[in-house]
């Protein structure tokens, strides 16, 4: 080749299919994406943590259903009258808890 055009559209075209050929083999599409451990890990984290929401809610939803169970049975029972005694607050004086002994 003599002509100094066509040497520079060969060298042109010879660095375009370079960096083509350098991103194909970079972004690498016929690989399959491998997960790391850590990837692994926090997935299988993820999953207990569910199992473990899940189990969370059902206990929840029975607590919410003993209490409104709770609240019907205490509105059907008559409250007891209150006991009429005779003063309310009683002060008591007890005997020191700590003994110390010397010797």
């Amino acid at each position: 080749m003599t002509n100094h055009a066509g040497r520079l559209y060969a060298t042109a075209i010879a660095v375009l299919v370079l960096f083509l050929t350098w991103a194909v083999v970079a972004a690498n599409p016929w690989a399959a994406p491998r997960a790391s451990a850590q990837v692994q890990l926090i997935s299988l984290r993820e999953q207990a943590l569910r199992r473990e929401q899940a189990l969370v809610n059902t206990i929840l939803r029975q607590r919410a259903a003993a209490a409104k169970q709770s609240q019907q049975i205490s509105a059907q029972v008559p409250a007891p009258a209150p006991a009429s005694s005779g003063g309310g607050v009683r002060i008591v004086t007890l005997p020191p808890l700590t003994i110390t002994k010397t010797s």
